[in-house]
């Protein structure tokens, strides 16, 4: 139950805040959170240096429950988890980032460059259509309402990494009309946590119960189950402290390398052009263009002890008995002789397995519509499935957005609209004062009673040189 309650856990916490900060994708004062939508665009900063001290960042996603009643501006006594109730496919996606003292510097007119460290977490559950009713209390009365019941699966996949990541920028050419720049960043990860598990090819067939109080009842012909985790859950133990327990958890873990690429084209005003002998301030151009290929690489695991693939189901399988079979797990040893005990065959999954990242192609538009008014529109097309059977993939959640804002360096207001990739629109405000940029994804976690965990948020404080008046960094020459 341990390795359970720790796996659950890993991913709670990470999944409370998530990738990305949507709202500054595109401004000039994004600075060291720049290479969140692309690492050229650490350029584009109006100041010398800033340092994003800490950000946290979340989005979660689901249809197959909602919280009720809750929204973030009225509270209640009590609060419900709410499962939906009918005949569809059920999807649940969350993921996070943790921004760890990320710095940026520029170094001279064409060039800057960019450290620091993240946790990031991304997590997907989902299955076929499958007819649910919270009023289903036992696993025979779920097999009649689904049959035939071969097309159902169910499969999910979970990582988490902490990456060490060095960014640079450079101007690659430049005329009066407009500049190009690019950006790369290496990242060093260590991985952290992984799980992923695959159920298929169930087959439950009438039968008469052999179990006189039972209606009826359904034999277990056929199944295909996988699922593996990552093995630094096996070394805790409740026997030793909380501090051997993490360090435990955190050694031996495998490390990988990770890129991110990406080139960005500003073009300036016409009259800038024409007349003045330097560009414009960073802030001041009339439309910005970039591409990025973003999350090149992957994280390895090590197989936890109770990692397996079970397949077929032994004769004298019903639905009936499922419910106390599988009922009162205490650990994930019990659940392994559980499975063993109705499964045909049963292997134990030894070796290492690899979760790939959100590999992504991000196509990102931004115009300036003068007296700090700008409209930022984004394109990201993932590289790879999450419901590819031969890999285990993860995925960003936004596919499209476009964000309305007014912004200066120290104060900004942000309209992001999403459409995510399971085909649903969130409206979404952020909020910055100074250091301090607050933004949710989805304005129904404050309006509406229904909508969690349909949304987000994130947070970031970020510093930038003193307090004086100060003027813009040095623009590239021609």
């Amino acid at each position: 139950m341990r390795t359970i309650i720790l796996l659950l856990l890993f991913t709670s916490v990470t999944t409370a805040f998530s990738q990305q900060l949507q709202a500054i994708h595109g401004s000039a004062y994004a600075g060291s959170m720049a290479p969140d939508y692309n690492p050229a665009g650490i350029l584009n900063a109006p100041y010398k240096w800033d340092l994003t001290i800490l950000g946290v960042q979340g989005k979660t996603m689901s249809n197959a429950f909602y919280i009720e009643p809750y929204s973030l501006l009225s509270a209640a006594d009590s609060v419900y988890a709410v499962s939906k109730n009918g005949n569809f496919r059920r999807y649940a996606h969350t993921a996070a980032t943790v921004n760890l003292m990320n710095f940026r510097y520029q170094i001279n007119e064409v060039s800057a460059f960019s450290l620091g460290a993240n946790i990031r977490s991304y997590n997907h559950v989902r299955s076929s259509p499958v007819n649910w009713h919270d009023s289903m209390l036992y696993v025979y009365e779920f097999a009649a309402q689904n049959q035939p019941t071969t097309s159902l699966y169910a499969a999910t996949q979970s990582s988490g990494w902490l990456e060490l990541k060095m960014g640079y920028a450079r101007v690659l050419s430049q005329t009066y009309a407009g500049r190009w720049q690019g950006g790369v960043q290496l990242k060093f990860m260590r991985s952290l946590s992984g799980a992923h598990g695959r159920l298929s090819n169930i087959n439950f067939e009438p039968r008469t119960s052999p179990n006189p109080f039972v209606p009826y009842d359904f034999a277990l012909t056929a199944a295909d189950a996988r699922y593996g985790y990552s093995n630094n859950y096996d070394r805790t133990n409740n026997d030793q402290s909380a501090g051997t327990n993490i360090k435990q958890f955190l050694k031996g873990m495998s490390n990988s390398v990770g890129l991110d690429l990406g080139v960005e084209y500003i073009h300036y005003w016409e009259s800038d052009a024409l007349y003045l002998e330097k560009p414009p301030a960073p802030h001041d151009y009339n439309w910005k263009f970039s591409a990025a290929l973003l999350d090149i690489g992957r994280n390895t695991y090590t197989y936890g002890k109770a990692s397996a693939h079970a397949s077929g189901a032994k004769d004298g399988t019903y639905a009936s008995s499922l419910q106390n079979k599988f009922n009162d797990l205490e650990n994930i040893n019990q659940l392994s002789d559980t499975i063993k005990s109705i499964a045909a065959r049963y292997d134990t999954l030894r070796g290492n397995f690899s979760i790939n990242q959100p590999t992504r192609l991000l196509i990102n538009f931004d115009k300036n519509l003068e007296k700090n008014f700008y409209v930022n529109a984004e394109l990201q097309w993932s590289i790879r499935s999450i419901d590819n059977v031969g890999q285990l993939n993860t995925k960003e959640l936004t596919t499209f957005a476009i964000t309305p804002r007014w912004e200066k360096k120290e104060l900004g207001v942000y309209l992001p609209v999403q459409y995510t990739l399971e085909r649903s629109a969130w409206v979404g405000l952020a909020l910055k004062a100074g250091p301090l940029l607050v933004g949710l994804h989805n304005l129904g976690w404050l309006l509406g009673k229904k909508s969690v965990p349909n949304g987000g948020g994130y947070v970031t404080l970020q510093i930038r040189p003193g307090n004086k008046k100060e003027k813009d960094a040095p623009c590239p020459d021609y």
